[in-house]
């Protein structure tokens, strides 16, 4: 989905190779492998069929609607796997089929719907810059960190205090981090918060409850996290929504409507701040004015394009 040249025969057929090595590496006998690749490839399966037809603002989870479209998809991928799990828990001794199918679902749910987000919004290689522009081109700025700051508090105190509440105490911070930073940056954040609170819990550094600890107990927990997750990715989606709303009127405002080119309250906002650029760096300036209003339409047009792309 994130990159389609790989939706390929080789494509697929490398994906189901790494399933079975995956499993082979572990230990696992031959027969099981194949029954734990077929479910995994039944979710898969059906959520690349589903998320295939996705608008590509959708896919990049640019629209308010983006999130309930792609839980839309995973919660029916997720279900493809879990009636896979059904079938063959009991084939392996692991279980009654409705354990199977509530295990499998819940753990497929919880697993698209923290690592699709990061790579369906993960930023084209060229568009990033290298780490030494990062490093040394980047001005410092504490209202850019504060988010990310509490989000690490946040989680520490979720490990130091137990209770059942304990696992929503990151969700101001997740909420403060979605409304600054980009989808692609809140979604790896969702993606370590979903994964140190699972980890925790299945090694017993988070404890939300003293009693016995059922499977359908884990399951709850494994969907409520989900839903925690969910929350922050759907304002970061909201966010670069109006991000590029806010774009466009302001590209329309400060913008010829036949040209392209900059009005004269684009002109002198941008000239200022190029100016004073200049000025702090000390670099040379010089102006070259051109009175093409005599010009017809067309011609207009061809000149600014000269003048913009030399």
């Amino acid at each position: 989905m994130r990159y389609p040249r790989l939706a390929t025969s080789a494509g697929w057929a490398g994906g189901i190779l790494g399933f079975f090595l995956a499993a082979l590496f572990t230990g696992e006998p031959l027969f099981k492998t194949i029954l734990l690749t077929c479910g995994n490839l039944a979710g898969i399966g059906v959520g690349y069929l589903l998320m295939h037809r996705l608008a590509p603002a959708d896919k990049l989870l640019r629209r308010p609607t983006s999130l309930v479209l792609l839980l839309r998809n995973t919660l029916a991928a997720s279900l493809a796997a879990g009636v896979v799990g059904a079938i063959i828990n009991p084939i392996l001794s692991l279980g009654p089929p409705l354990y199977g199918l509530g295990f499998w679902f819940a753990s497929e749910l919880v697993n698209y719907m923290t690592i699709l987000p990061v790579l369906l919004t993960l930023p084209p290689h060229d568009s990033v810059p290298p780490w030494r522009t990062l490093l040394y081109r980047t001005e410092f700025s504490w209202a850019r960190l504060m988010p990310l700051l509490s989000l690490v508090a946040s989680l520490l105190l979720t490990l130091l205090v137990e209770g059942p509440g304990s696992i929503a105490f990151p969700v101001p911070a997740l909420l403060w981090c979605a409304v600054t930073y980009s989808v692609f940056a809140t979604s790896l954040l969702t993606l370590s918060y979903s994964t140190l609170i699972l980890i925790a819990l299945s090694n017993g550094h988070l404890v939300i409850n003293h009693d016995v600890q059922t499977q359908y107990w884990m399951f709850s927990v494994r969907i409520g996290v989900m839903l925690i997750a969910l929350t922050p990715l759907t304002a970061a989606s909201i966010m670069a929504a109006r991000n590029s709303l806010l774009r466009e009127m302001r590209h329309l405002a400060h913008h010829d409507h036949l040209t392209g080119a900059l009005n004269r309250a684009g002109f002198w906002s941008a000239a200022n701040e190029l100016l004073q650029y200049l000025t702090v760096q000390r670099y040379p300036v010089a102006i070259c004015m051109l009175d093409i209003d005599h010009l017809n339409a067309s011609m207009i047009v061809t000149v600014t394009k000269r003048v913009t792309t030399s």
